[in-house]
């Protein structure tokens, strides 16, 4: 499951972002204005707030190595049914987020926006953007564009995985002392989304909701039956 996720999944959201579906862009941002979030005063008060930046920057570019962290120490503990339940969820959330991809391609916020990098100064690089290149050149079927050539980078803006696989951590270990720590991490990771992942407000709240979902009609399985009972929900006693 864990070499699904690293290398065939990747691979997919190369190949389904070969299209020449509209750009979701303009209704993302749309919604965002429905819900009366404000993209450009949230991103300038991050470049304003050097010190919260930082703690943004760190928390969102470690996900990948805490989520392996997390199975290892799950692994450790001998909660296997969890690492599963994590590794499945982590699956099928990715999945479907590339595939509603598929049909609401985007850019970014911040190109949107029309963010002009050199106007901001205190991030020292331009966050959100890194996918930009990749994208373009699929949708535009460039000759001079091999996938697999260089690193894959996430393409999908509509869910925001990102905010998904840190839901996942935390429900993965709900009712479990490590829940605590890993629904910190989340606290702190998921409102730099918008900013290090130049994602919309929307795409955090679908990202999240989907995760949630996910979990939930795994946990209705048989094989998951009782990982997240309470420990103080009482045993059943066997028939006489």
């Amino acid at each position: 499951l864990y070499t699904l996720t690293s290398n065939c999944l990747p691979l997919l959201d190369q190949m389904v972002k070969i299209n020449s579906w509209p750009l979701a862009d303009p209704w993302l941002a749309r919604a965002d204005a429905m819900i009366g979030f404000d993209w450009l005063a949230y991103f300038n008060f991050v470049h304003e707030t050097p010190w919260l930046f930082r703690i943004l920057d760190v928390a969102y570019a470690k996900t990948a190595i805490l989520s392996f962290l997390l199975i290892m120490t799950l692994i450790g503990l001998g909660q296997y049914e969890r690492v599963q339940f994590h590794m499945e969820a982590v699956v099928w959330t990715t999945l479907i987020s590339i595939l509603i991809s598929a049909v609401t391609p985007a850019y970014a916020a911040a190109i949107y926006y029309g963010i002009d990098f050199a106007d901001y100064p205190n991030f020292g690089f331009a966050p959100g953007i890194y996918h930009i290149e990749s994208l373009v050149a699929l949708r535009d079927a460039s000759a001079d564009y091999r996938v697999g050539e260089a690193p894959f980078k996430g393409l999908v803006t509509f869910p925001c995985v990102h905010t998904a696989l840190g839901v996942i951590m935390a429900g993965a270990v709900w009712r479990h002392w490590l829940f605590w720590p890993c629904a910190l991490y989340c606290v702190v990771m998921i409102p730099s989304t918008p900013v290090l992942g130049s994602h919309y407000l929307v795409d955090v709240i679908a990202g999240a909701a989907l995760s949630v979902a996910v979990m939930v009609v795994l946990a209705g399985r048989k094989s998951y039956a009782g990982i997240f009972a309470s420990r103080s929900a009482p045993h059943p006693v066997p028939a006489e």
